[in-house]
């Protein structure tokens, strides 16, 4: 603020001086001016005066004037604007004036003692003039007083005249032509130097405005109007500070599905939500309470002084509980919900950034664990984030160095139960030298971006492994809803058979229900593409989570996968999972699509399988995932229980290639 007003108060200091100077310069200049005008007027007057009176000096003596002189007076009297005047002896006593208008002091002074403007006149011979302003009507509004020396014949100062000259139409004269002047004068000086200075302050303004909008930013979310994360970082340590070490909590705020809400309505409802969001975190937190936006849909609110822990836990479900009124964005109305994460100082966190990095840790658990809830900071949340990023430094590496490798699970069909195929499965070693499990590296290769690398490698590996198979054995590799993305799939499967050799035929993608959830027309459209290139197309895990029957008819899928949960409700009696399984197997075939049972662990397994007529089996009881060097012996195996010596000599064939 005083930034702003600085300016309009210089503008007004210097119109101030300025108007002040001008004053003051015509003053000084008319007052000059009309000095200038009495002297000259004065001297020519004095000698006229002189040239048409005999004896001046005689007169200065005190001698009565003459009737001719007397007369002579008063026809001059007015010549010239000379109203009064009077004459000095040599020694500055007044000896004469023209008329006997009433005499005011000065005059009295000067007739009763010496005149001492006279005696300047005298001592200097030269013209001495007093400036001065009268009432009408014994004086005019400006008139001057001209002390002339007049030289005798000796050439010395034989007397003194005072002329009261009347300089009023002067005055008007000189003072209509300085206004005239500085008028044009200061237009001038406004062009010449006005237009750069405005432009200047208007750049200067401009400047000003922008670099306020550059310290805006830089502590204010443009789209929100909220803190941002330095702002928060700057209050909440100033909280901390102040707290005395009483408690201080801090809650996480993300908006859930906040990704399939700008996919669904668009980038500006996105915003939009945004803004009913902030403006009702505000309203939760009220006075004392700082509230900011950290990034993308993730905020924060600083509790500075809750009275106990039931106190911040009632805040946090309040503001879980502010978001459940419906927003209306733009033409389509949403009800949100978010996720909320609380930590507490001093016990999780004793600065801010340990307390922000604790309250998003208990953020992300929350969001893990579903729509609208809380969760506060435990001691957990902190070893579960070091062996996240342990896990994605040991990923980065695997990536960089080859250090993942392909365990191959068989396929079997039925009622033959012969090998078919195998599905490839990307693992990974920690530390220890002990596989992580792929239900924990696979979503952190997704987090991280990742997958895409991963996939291509996995691609070109199993099929550049299954050229040395027989020819009748398939090879099944995984596709994860993230590989369908900017890059086409389609593009990476042609470049790894182009590689690799594989017959198109041979190769088996599978695909799980989840990735028709997002933009599914694209998705059908990608797997056309697939499908052209000749490989086949599994729907994976059917059964699970988002299962249509829609997607069946959609798309011509070769193949579907019954997900192995069913066969564990198999185990617990469970009679719906059975009809279930039944349908399902029954409407794949009326499709013309092939039916796989997944987690097949036992013979009541295999049999039940078996009885409902699917096409093929997978799961422990005919074999787990196995390293590329085992497969040999399982295709050899697989081929000593065919019969014919041709074929198990092919098998020793693959078995020798393999190896």
């Amino acid at each position: 603020m005083k930034s702003l007003l600085w300016r309009p108060l210089l503008l007004v200091v210097a119109v101030i001086v300025l108007i002040g100077g001008a004053v003051a310069a015509e003053r000084w200049t008319i007052n000059g001016l009309l000095k200038h005008d009495a002297a000259e007027t004065a001297t020519r007057w004095a000698e006229f005066l002189a040239a048409n009176t005999d004896n001046l000096s005689s007169l200065a003596a005190g001698v009565p004037p003459s009737e001719d002189l007397t007369n002579f007076i008063a026809r001059v009297k007015n010549v010239a604007g000379v109203f009064l005047y009077k004459v000095y002896d040599a020694d500055g006593v007044p000896r004469f004036m023209s008329d006997s208008r009433p005499v005011e002091g000065s005059d009295e002074d000067d007739l009763a003692e010496h005149n001492p403007e006279a005696a300047e006149a005298i001592r200097h011979g030269a013209p001495e003039v007093e400036l001065k302003t009268g009432e009408p009507p014994s004086r005019p509004p400006y008139y001057s007083e001209v002390y002339l020396p007049h030289l005798g014949a000796d050439g010395k100062v034989s007397a003194v005249i005072e002329a009261y000259i009347d300089q009023t139409a002067k005055h008007a004269e000189f003072q209509a032509t300085f206004v005239n002047s500085a008028v044009l004068l200061g237009g001038l000086m406004a062009m010449a130097f006005g237009v750069p200075a405005g432009a200047w302050f208007m750049r200067r303004g401009a400047q000003e405005r922008s670099e306020a909008r550059i310290t805006y930013l830089a502590n204010y979310d443009a789209l929100s109007g909220l803190a941002n994360r330095a702002s928060l970082v700057t209050g909440l340590t100033r909280a901390l500070a102040d707290s005395n070490g009483n408690l201080v909590a801090l809650h996480g705020v993300d908006i859930d599905r906040f990704k399939d809400i700008n996919d669904r309505f668009g980038f500006s409802a996105g915003d939009q939500l945004i803004k009913v969001v902030a403006e009702r975190l505000l309203a939760v937190a009220g006075n004392g309470n700082l509230v900011a936006r950290l990034a993308g849909d993730q905020f924060a609110i600083v509790q500075a002084a809750p009275r106990g822990r039931a106190d911040i836990e009632v805040f946090a479900h309040k503001i879980a509980g502010a978001m459940s009124v419906p927003a209306q964005l733009g033409v389509s109305e949403l009800t949100p919900s978010v996720g909320v994460g609380v930590a507490v100082f001093p016990d999780h966190g004793r600065d801010a950034e340990q307390l922000i990095r604790s309250a998003e840790l208990a953020l992300a658990r929350a969001k893990s664990e579903g729509r609208g809830r809380v969760r506060f900071f435990s001691a957990d949340l902190e070893a579960e984030a070091k062996a996240r990023v342990a896990l994605e430094a040991a990923i980065e590496t695997a990536l960089d160095i080859g250090g993942f490798a392909l365990h191959f699970q068989p396929l079997y069909s039925e009622p033959a139960e012969r090998l078919v195929g195998f599905e490839a499965l990307a693992r990974l070693r920690g530390a220890d030298g002990s596989f992580i499990p792929p239900v924990e590296f696979i979503p952190a290769v997704e987090r991280m971006g990742a997958i895409g690398r991963l996939g291509s490698w996995v691609l070109q590996e199993a099929c550049a492994l299954a050229t040395n198979w027989p020819e009748h054995l398939s090879i099944s590799v995984n596709l994860s809803p993230a590989q369908f993305g900017k890059d086409s799939i389609a593009d990476v499967v042609a470049t790894a058979l182009a590689i690799t050799g594989l017959k198109p035929s041979r190769l088996l993608l599978e695909i799980t229900e989840s990735l028709l959830l997002h933009d599914s027309d694209s998705v059908m459209r990608e797997l056309t593409h697939l499908k052209k290139l000749g490989v086949e197309i599994v729907m994976d895990d059917f059964g699970t989570g988002y299962s249509s029957l829609g997607y069946l008819w959609r798309f011509p899928f070769d193949k579907i996968k019954i997900d192995g949960s069913f066969m564990r409700a198999l185990d617990a009696a469970d009679a719906p999972a059975e009809k279930i399984v039944r349908t399902v197997a029954g409407l794949g075939h009326m499709l013309g699509m092939r039916v796989c049972v997944e987690g097949v662990e036992t013979g009541d397994h295999a049999t039940y399988a078996r009885g409902i007529g699917c096409d093929e089996v997978q799961g422990f009881f005919f074999g787990r995932p196995m390293p590329a060097s085992e497969v040999a012996s399982t295709i050899l195996r697989d081929f000593r229980n065919r019969r014919g010596a041709g074929e198990l000599d092919q098998a020793a064939t693959a078995v020798t290639a393999t190896a």
